[in-house]
């Protein structure tokens, strides 16, 4: 049996898992309980667009460098055509690349199967020509309908960030902010944060921040430090998409509150990850269910209590 039908095959059964595994433990099993740091280490991904950036790219990136974080650097397929040497310099500083489309503000929605599939087939390929393998893809504007669903099973995709907790999502998943399995497919959706207001959804995107929702840096810097403290009580992960042309920019006020953020999660038990170490440290290697703690895993994957006692 392959893996993919296999997980498949097992999706099915994780509620009976699940509910079969409660009453096993409510009838008296005991489980050791999980270290206090793993428990409580929030892990936050910032994913950065590599699109109009000038020299702030290496700003934001450097910025995080010096505190020890690396990251994810999302690029479109012209972008890696026009800038090998900088494409380069991303992975020598210790990041990820993943692929953002062809160009900037293309919608994919808009296009048939044939167009999409020749996009994003020569964004991967062009990406990856210097780049080497990339595992990680998020569309421009999050434009995705399952005809690129489709296309991205081709591609050998593991994740797919074109999601945003609350807002864009799979019919089933609408509040997930952990990776999830996209139905019918080989690779994982990893949902973008959002924050609600009273009255609104605002999703952490300092583009759409600035730009859609007419926020400044104050209210940003708000965000940020507001989602951060939800997401250590939920011990949920935080994922962050910034645009080294706004945040970078220290006319905006964004510049000093992403600092004034990397300042005050310094010394809290966090942990700034790449996008595919989001997604291992949630899914990990997926193996056939053998044990009674392999099935803990399968049926609570989001604990990382289970990911710890299974290693």
């Amino acid at each position: 049996m392959n893996k993919t039908h296999a997980l498949t095959s097992m999706n099915k059964l994780r509620p009976i898992i699940a509910a079969l595994l409660i009453a096993a433990i409510i009838s008296g099993i005991t489980i050791v309980a999980s270290s206090a740091e793993d428990k409580n280490t929030l892990l936050i991904n910032f994913q950065v667009d590599a699109e109009n950036t000038g020299e702030h790219l290496f700003k934001v990136l450097g910025e995080l460098e010096d505190r020890g974080y690396t990251t994810t650097v999302y690029v479109t397929g012209s972008f890696a055509e026009n800038n090998v040497r900088i494409i380069q310099e991303i992975q020598d500083h210790g990041h990820d690349i993943a692929f953002h489309g062809w160009a900037t503000g293309e919608n994919l929605t808009k296009m048939n199967y044939s167009m999409q599939q020749k996009i994003l087939i020569n964004a991967k390929n062009s990406v990856e020509n210097y780049s080497g393998q990339i595992e990680g893809f998020r569309p421009q504007y999050y434009s995705q309908n399952e005809d690129t669903f489709t296309i991205l099973d081709s591609l050998n995709i593991s994740y797919d960030s074109g999601f945003i907790s609350g807002l864009k999502f799979i019919p089933g998943y609408e509040n997930y902010s952990i990776p999830y399995k996209v139905p019918n497919h080989s690779f994982y959706a990893v949902p973008v944060s959002s924050y609600r207001t009273p009255d609104k959804i605002i999703y952490l995107c300092d583009l759409s921040a600035s730009s859609k929702f007419k926020i400044n840096a104050s209210v940003w810097s708000s965000i940020l430090n507001n989602k951060f403290d939800e997401s250590k009580r939920k011990n949920e992960p935080m994922v962050v998409v910034i645009h080294p042309w706004i945040t970078g920019n220290e006319t905006t006020g964004y510049w000093q509150a992403f600092t004034a953020f990397l300042d005050r999660i310094e010394n809290k038990n966090i942990e700034v990850v790449k996008t595919s170490e989001l997604l291992d440290f949630y899914i990990g290697d997926y193996k056939e269910p053998e044990n009674f703690l392999d099935l803990l895993w399968f049926a609570f994957p989001a604990n990382p209590f289970y990911k710890e006692v299974r290693s």
